[in-house]
């Protein structure tokens, strides 16, 4: 079955559904990271769905899909809204939040909130976002946590804690282990926030893309 053209992936009948399960990698491909709220629509399993996103699409896929489900179940979002993010988010790149920021259709304390609920993960203590140890900082090249959107905060009882930006957790997360002799953690965070940190922590600039955001 073709996908009919010009029709919004969320407004698909249930003809197409099985399709996506039989061929997933090739029809979630196809669909690209705007296509994925033709799943928030429907009821099938939450976790299976995104063990296909995982293996099929790139990070910030995986992110969008868990983050755009979790905000439409909880009637924060429409289904609409989502897919005017994640279109937008296709054009001019960013993660999910960062764009569903600058369409002001959520705002940065939602944002935070609904990051670690939608990751089902904690959030990290108060006293590491306060105040990151030295030897958490300097654990890795800076280089390599500008490409990975991360910032190590703190390392404890063998087990290193990172901030990563909203577009996901990296692909890297086992080759890091084996590198730091340690098991990493990830907190999500809005990218902004990531970047504001790593201005005062590394020196480094905001993103021209991100300073509108940076207030």
């Amino acid at each position: 079955m073709t996908r009919p053209s010009g029709v919004p992936l969320f407004l698909l009948s249930d003809a197409f559904i099985p399709e996506i399960f039989a061929t997933g990698k090739q029809h979630v491909a196809k669909a690209g990271t705007a296509g994925l709220t033709v799943l928030l629509t429907r009821t099938y399993n939450a976790d299976v769905l995104i063990e296909i996103l995982s293996c099929t699409t790139g990070r910030a896929s995986y992110m969008s899909f868990r983050l755009g489900y979790f905000l439409v179940q909880q009637e924060s979002l429409t289904v609409e809204e989502v897919d005017r993010a994640t279109r937008r988010q296709q054009l001019l790149g960013g993660s999910l939040g960062s764009n569903l920021l600058e369409l002001q259709l959520l705002s940065m304390e939602e944002l935070e909130l609904a990051l670690p609920q939608a990751l089902h993960v904690s959030s990290p203590k108060h006293s590491w976002m306060a105040q990151p140890s030295m030897e958490a900082l300097t654990c890795l090249p800076l280089s390599l946590l500008q490409q990975l959107q991360m910032i190590p905060i703190a390392v404890e009882d063998g087990i290193v804690h990172f901030l990563s930006a909203d577009v996901g957790p990296p692909p890297q997360l086992a080759t890091l282990e084996y590198w730091l002799g340690q098991r990493p953690i990830v907190y999500p965070t809005p990218q902004i926030r990531l970047f504001q940190a790593m201005e005062k922590l590394y020196g480094v600039s905001i993103p021209p893309r991100l300073v509108s955001l940076h207030r």
